[in-house]
């Protein structure tokens, strides 16, 4: 978990100084009534204080600064506000009847991707290995992770030759779950190791070629023109196991259950606005949270990166980052749902989509 924060903070760190509060722009007059141009914002050379309000008028008790639940109430409105006027761009007025959402689960090749969308199929990864391991050994080194993910430690494992294609899968599968991985570059210079088992688990057979896949869509639409974008929201549950080890001693009640319907807790959850490796989620998992993450971004105006393959039939907007950063909150209070996973549409996910020339435009 000490990975997780110290990610999740460089990552923030970034986010900060570079996307919702740029030093230099060339845009110097008020973006909205009551909000300055960048140029006029002041230049802060650390993270931004958290507790203190944007405006002192937006502080209830006008002093500027968080000291009471209330007054965190008033700043994470202030926080939502400046999110969109300074970097996602505000959204269009949305009522709940043009929201809409649908779930459903199509069979896919099992395919795992890093947060910044290389992807991988595991199969074929898995079959590469075996093939490896018939024609001669295969070696790789222990992970270390930092702060801006895994790097290659001292230790060195060797598997292999296998006599057959038995021995072979029996050493792949051993290999695996030891943290085999394969070097790739990120951006065709940035380094980077994919830890297999850091997205699949631990395996006891080989992965299938194909796995069922869950899309949540939720869909927004303009009343006034009939426009409508769509992202997709991932949701993670962890097991019944994982709930009853983290929180039995919370609730005890919770020690005996064998399947989610013997399960009467709330479960916390972190909503995730972009994502993480999977890793990751994993340990949010084990530690008996809950995970649900969503890219709105995908349905920004901007449509200047038309070769992701997301379609936006709008006209091309001011925004331009397209940057699928990860900001990670928890819920101050625990919230959750219990029973097996079910769509769930987020009305307040709208709060962070859209544009002022979306709004013009749409």
């Amino acid at each position: 978990m000490k990975n997780i924060r110290r990610s999740i903070a460089s990552v923030l760190i970034v986010i900060l100084l570079l996307g919702v509060f740029p030093v230099k722009s060339r845009a110097s007059s008020e973006i909205w009534p009551g909000y300055p141009g960048v140029d006029e914002l002041p230049q802060i050379n650390t993270i931004p204080d958290p507790f203190k309000f944007f405006k002192k008028s937006n502080d209830p008790t006008g002093d500027g600064y968080v000291s009471s639940p209330e007054e965190w109430d008033a700043r994470r409105e202030e926080i939502k506000e400046l999110v969109q006027r300074y970097w996602l761009g505000y959204r269009w007025p949305t009522k709940p009847e043009d929201v809409s959402g649908k779930t459903e689960t199509v069979v896919e090749p099992y395919i795992v991707k890093d947060i910044f969308g290389t992807e991988f199929n595991v199969r074929e990864e898995f079959d590469k290995l075996v093939a490896n391991l018939l024609e001669g050994s295969v070696k790789f080194k222990n992970m270390i992770y930092g702060d801006w993910g895994p790097i290659e430690g001292e230790e060195e494992y060797i598997f292999g030759p296998a006599d057959d294609e038995e021995e072979a899968i029996e050493m792949a599968i051993e290999a695996w779950n030891t943290g085999y991985y394969v070097p790739y570059q990120l951006w065709g210079f940035w380094q980077s190791y994919f830890v297999f088992r850091d997205y699949t688990g631990t395996i006891d057979s080989p992965p299938p070629a194909e796995v069922p896949v869950t899309y949540n869509t939720v869909t927004v639409r303009n009343p006034e023109t009939g426009a409508e974008a769509s992202f997709n929201i991932n949701v993670r549950m962890p097991t019944v196991t994982q709930v009853v080890y983290a929180w039995e001693d919370y609730a005890p009640s919770v020690r005996d259950a064998v399947y989610w319907d013997d399960l009467n807790i709330q479960l916390p959850v972190i909503i995730d606005i972009g994502g993480v490796m999977s890793s990751h989620v994993n340990t949010v998992n084990e530690q008996g949270y809950a995970y649900i993450s969503f890219t709105p971004t995908d349905i920004y105006a901007d449509d200047s990166n038309a070769s992701d393959g997301v379609v936006r039939e709008f006209k091309v907007t001011d925004i331009r980052s397209r940057a699928r950063f990860s900001i990670s909150m928890h819920i101050r209070k625990p919230t959750g749902y219990m029973g097996k996973p079910k769509f769930i549409l987020f009305h307040m996910a709208v709060a962070t989509v859209g544009s002022r020339k979306l709004q013009e435009t749409l």
